[in-house]
């Protein structure tokens, strides 16, 4: 909002009986959308005119199997797009007193409310992982000294790729990528902050460049993923195809992209969008990356696109507006380490050139692999119980051994123990 009292411009007039009706002004949704979602979501077949009546008149159907069926749609809708919370989801039913207008201020304050309430609504569902981190430290100088290592094992910066860990999970995941360009398929890989994301992707790059010279990466150069546009995206293939004159026009402009990408792909190339947090991405380029996948000559598609995000990606791929991206979308999901924990710990600290035995006894592995576990915590309207979720990503297993290794250089220890991996343990 730039201009001097842009917020009391007016949107709508009032045209609805019920709070519903102002709720949908509130948030732009109209009678299409919603009949789209209760269709698709609530499996309830209405009708744009029907819910006119609902919303202008308070009109319900006569057929108390149908007048039903339609109230219940549309109370899971207002839960779920966050236009009510569920204990107050009778209220879309009530007259609304008021006859003010809807203002451009009304609905700019009423997204940010939405986006919190299908935040909450979301986390009592789907529950939130508690999970006490242990406090991140450097590795001292008399942990150094106490275990002869001049470099930190647990370093969560990769500086040679003989420290990546690949287990079993982490190479799917890698030859997945690769086949999503060689194929031309559209994935999202989805992960906790610190599963190991980044350095999955930086590894396939490695891998690709040694083994696949035909593949070719692009990857948009922008820092601020929010900021990420289709023109970004056009510019990153034009970087990768060497494309340096383009006409002003988007038209020519997108003319000559697929001109060039389908000339590299008849000379034997494969092509891959890559890019990292995808999580910041908003709705508007998801649906152009759609766009951009669909490119084909004949039954070859020109590029694959492979979005790598945290968790929240989930929540951006749920949205009903982007529904035909994720309709597409092969989803991997980055599982923690679980049973390779001792593996992944093994490895380091060999590439570190220390033998593992000598650092840790098998029993505090064990002990670690309980700390590293948090708690799904759902709402209590669900009626679900708490579930334990296994922790063990790369990240909290970097940080927890940094802090065993300076207590057991602290208290004299020769390597660590299970006494002092114990205490990190939550009952």
């Amino acid at each position: 909002m730039n201009e001097p009292n842009e917020h009391k411009k007016k949107i709508s007039q009032k045209t609805w009986k019920i709070k519903l009706g102002r709720m949908m002004a509130n948030r732009n949704i109209t009678y299409k959308q919603l009949v789209q979602w209760l269709d698709l979501y609530a499996d309830v077949k209405t009708s744009e005119a029907t819910l006119n009546k609902i919303v202008t008149k308070s009109e319900f159907p006569k057929r108390e199997k149908t007048r039903e069926a339609v109230k219940r749609g549309l109370e899971r809708y207002a839960i779920e797009n966050g236009l009510v919370t569920e204990s107050n989801v009778y209220q879309i039913y009530l007259d609304d007193p008021h006859s003010n207008a809807v203002t451009t201020g009304s609905q700019w304050k009423h997204s940010n409310k939405t986006r919190r309430l299908i935040i909450g609504h979301e986390d009592s569902i789907n529950g939130h992982i508690v999970f006490e981190t242990p406090e991140a430290k450097m590795l001292t100088p008399r942990a150094r000294q106490h275990f002869k290592v001049l470099s930190d094992p647990w370093d969560n910066e990769i500086y040679s790729i003989d420290h990546v860990y690949l287990g079993t999970q982490q190479r799917y995941v890698i030859e997945s990528i690769i086949n999503c360009a060689k194929v031309g398929t559209l994935m999202a890989i989805v992960g906790e902050c610190g599963s190991g994301k980044t350095v999955m992707m930086n590894f396939t790059i490695e891998e690709i460049r040694a083994k696949h010279p035909n593949i070719r990466v692009i990857r948009p150069a922008r820092i601020d993923k929010k900021q990420i546009a289709s023109n970004t995206i056009s510019e990153a293939i034009c970087r990768e195809l060497n494309i340096s004159k383009l006409p002003r026009s988007s038209e020519d402009r997108d003319a000559i992209i697929r001109e060039e990408l389908t000339r590299s792909c008849n000379a034997g190339n494969r092509h891959i969008l890559l890019i990292d947090e995808g999580h910041r991405l908003d709705e508007e380029t998801i649906k152009q990356l759609k766009v951009l996948w669909e490119l084909s000559e004949g039954f070859t598609k020109l590029i694959g696109i492979c979005i790598i995000g945290q968790t929240e990606l989930d929540k951006v791929l749920n949205s009903m507006n982007v529904r035909e991206f994720a309709y597409r979308v092969n989803k991997l999901q980055v599982p923690p380490l679980g049973t390779e924990l001792k593996e992944y710990i093994d490895h380091k600290l060999k590439a570190a050139n220390l033998v593992p035995e000598k650092v840790i006894e098998p029993a505090a592995i064990e002990k670690m692999q309980q700390a590293l576990r948090g708690i799904r915590k759902f709402g209590r309207t669900t009626g679900r119980p708490d579930e334990m979720v296994d922790m063990s990503y790369p990240l909290n297993v970097n940080t927890l051994m940094k802090n065993l290794m300076n207590e057991a250089a602290d208290v004299g220890e020769e390597r660590i123990t299970a006494e002092l991996a114990e205490e990190y343990v939550r009952v």
